[in-house]
């Protein structure tokens, strides 16, 4: 199947739930970096930051929503270049993309929340 034609396909969608892109990026702490959170999911994120990942490296996502504080573990799944000398001191800007491994039920409904969804049961593509 093409390219064209798996797009058109919505069988074929990797997505199995819904994903929030941030206009504004939030700031989190990806291991011990410090980063803006662009996309979550109840599956992973992607987060900017300065320095790159060790990809299927373990580490822990960080940040705060409102006043709660969420925090679980992932598996970097890439960590690539989007921006050569455009980080804060002409450093190189990286793009992660973490799976969560391990996230606690609290955790959970703190993305459910920013999704805007109902619920943890709440699947949309």
């Amino acid at each position: 199947m093409t390219g064209a034609n798996r797009s058109a396909d919505p069988r074929l969608e990797q997505r199995q739930s819904k994903r929030m892109r941030l206009v504004v990026g939030l700031p989190v702490r990806l291991g011990r970096i410090d980063g803006t959170l662009l996309e979550i999911s109840r599956g992973g994120a992607r987060v900017r930051h300065v320095g790159s990942m060790k990809t299927h490296s373990e580490v822990v996502l960080a940040f705060e929503s409102g006043a709660d504080r969420f925090m679980a573990n992932g598996k970097v799944l890439s960590s690539h270049v989007v921006g050569l000398g455009t980080g804060p001191g002409g450093a190189t800007l990286f793009e992660t993309n973490l799976r969560f491994t391990h996230i606690s039920a609290d955790a959970l409904a703190t993305i459910e929340q920013m999704l805007g969804a109902d619920g943890p049961g709440t699947m949309n593509p």
